[in-house]
């Protein structure tokens, strides 16, 4: 029975709006296993210009998600 409610809610479009702009994900260690960070649209691209002031392992992994995605320039 969950699996139909979730398969129905999935076709409905899976509760909002298709989001607006590009998205750009990264997945990352958490306490839990693993964790995606996502972010679309103007909130992409605000993620991609702040992280690509960073240092450190994970501002790497969004500064490489953010190219491919054609948000960030090549270094």
């Amino acid at each position: 029975m969950i699996g139909a409610g979730l398969g129905i809610w999935q076709v409905a479009g899976g509760g909002g709006a298709a989001p607006k702009g590009p998205c750009v994900s990264i997945n990352i260690a958490s306490s839990t296993g693993g964790a995606l960070v996502a972010h679309c649209g103007a909130d992409a691209r605000t993620w991609c210009a702040a992280e690509a002031k960073a240092t450190g392992e994970l501002a790497g992994l969004a500064q490489t998600a953010c190219r491919k995605k054609g948000l960030l320039a090549e270094p």
